[in-house]
């Protein structure tokens, strides 16, 4: 039996249990510390399918919770380094964007540049240039808090000198000027030694070490 009214009351209560799942996965999702997500880390995070995943990260989208960073991927962060960080994993920031972050130069780099062990690529659109490096060579950096409870993770000073000798960042002479003035050699040389591996020895002689 149909009873008056119930077809306006049962839209209504299907409605608010909806918006109920969406505030507790945006919950969850505010307490997990990340800010990137994909269905399946949605998913996980969660409890609920892949499938209900890929459609509440749409409705994070067009509610405006969340922006689209690339296809299959939303971020609750407008944070560029919280977001090159965790869009592609694992990964860190280096080069002459950590250079900025260290205030060892003024020089405002286009891309965002990240060090990698997953194939090298760059996101024109996003801002984001991904460096591939040996597996061997992926240290060096930390975990930086970020307001809001998320992370990002940063090249130490010594470390981004020697990524971008590795990556060819830079000329010598604007990298053993770094060397003089921001660090110690006797630093930048226990960051190396971990090191072991292919262009190590170009490394030593592009930083004079």
């Amino acid at each position: 039996m149909t009873y008056p009214g119930e077809k306006n009351i049962m839209p209504a209560e299907s409605k608010s249990r909806k918006r109920s799942n969406m505030i507790q996965i945006y919950t969850l999702v505010r307490k997990s510390g990340r800010s990137v997500f994909n269905a399946v880390q949605l998913s996980k995070l969660s409890g609920i399918s892949i499938h209900a995943a890929t459609i509440t990260m749409k409705k994070f989208v067009d509610g405006k919770y969340a922006t689209r960073l690339r296809r299959g991927q939303i971020t609750f962060s407008s944070n560029s380094f919280v977001n090159a960080t965790q869009m592609i994993e694992p990964s860190y920031v280096t080069g002459w964007t950590a250079f900025l972050y260290h205030e060892m130069t003024d020089q405002v780099s286009r891309m965002t540049d990240c060090a990698t062990t997953v194939n090298s690529m760059s996101f024109d659109d996003l801002g984001f240039e991904y460096h591939k490096i040996q597996p061997n060579l992926f240290y060096g950096f930390v975990e930086m808090p970020f307001p809001g409870g998320s992370y990002f993770y940063m090249a130490t000073k010594e470390k981004a000198i020697i990524d971008a000798a590795y990556l060819r960042l830079a000329s010598a002479s604007t990298l053993r000027s770094f060397k003089r003035g921001h660090v110690r050699a006797s630093d930048l040389r226990r960051a190396l030694e971990r090191y072991d591996g292919k262009g190590k020895q170009r490394i030593m002689e592009v930083l004079d070490l």
